[in-house]
């Protein structure tokens, strides 16, 4: 199946935006980046040693920062895409209504922001400064190895959402994920 046929079978909400698929929506882009990272952690796992006992759900946090809506509507999307993958779960919430449990619950994170000057929101870099002084992540590194993705919006074509995405996924790597 090409590209623009898996596309077709999600709903285009979103407008065009420079992709290397140039014919390809924004939301579909992330609902297929997310749909890969599911399968990702679900094709990792020791499922030939283990085949008679249950395997858990892949819990994945989709959180995200938003005034607008867009960034919300973007979040909904990968939501969307992680229900859509057999054995995955998914929990949406505004970054500053995570708690402890659900980050550490978690085996994917997902973080999305608008971009504002070329960064991450203030909430969302709150939000990871608060794995350190809210949720006790060091020194343990207690997301270590966990999945993470990131996601931004922004009103115009060079933005600066590349650069919003490296800084949320440069404080994941920080974090050892």
């Amino acid at each position: 199946m090409s590209l623009r046929k898996s596309c077709a079978l999600f709903s285009p909400l979103c407008e065009t935006m420079y992709l290397p698929f140039p014919s390809i929506s924004r939301l579909c882009f992330l609902r297929l980046l997310c749909l890969c990272t599911l399968l990702l952690v679900v094709g990792t796992g020791s499922g030939e040693a283990f085949a008679d006992e249950p395997v858990p759900p892949v819990k994945v946090l989709v959180t995200y920062h938003s005034l607008s809506g867009n960034t919300e509507r973007m979040a909904e999307a990968v939501v969307d895409g992680v229900k859509s993958v057999s054995g995955a779960e998914a929990l949406l919430k505004r970054v500053g209504k995570v708690t402890a449990d659900n980050l550490f619950s978690a085996d994917a994170v997902v973080v999305g922001s608008p971009v504002y000057w070329s960064n991450m929101s203030g909430e969302v870099k709150t939000f990871f400064d608060n794995w350190q002084f809210k949720f006790g992540v060091f020194p343990e590194f207690k997301m270590k190895n966990k999945i993470g993705a990131a996601f931004a919006t922004g009103g115009q074509v060079s933005s600066g959402k590349e650069v919003t995405m490296l800084t949320i996924l440069a404080a994941m790597l920080g974090n050892q994920m």
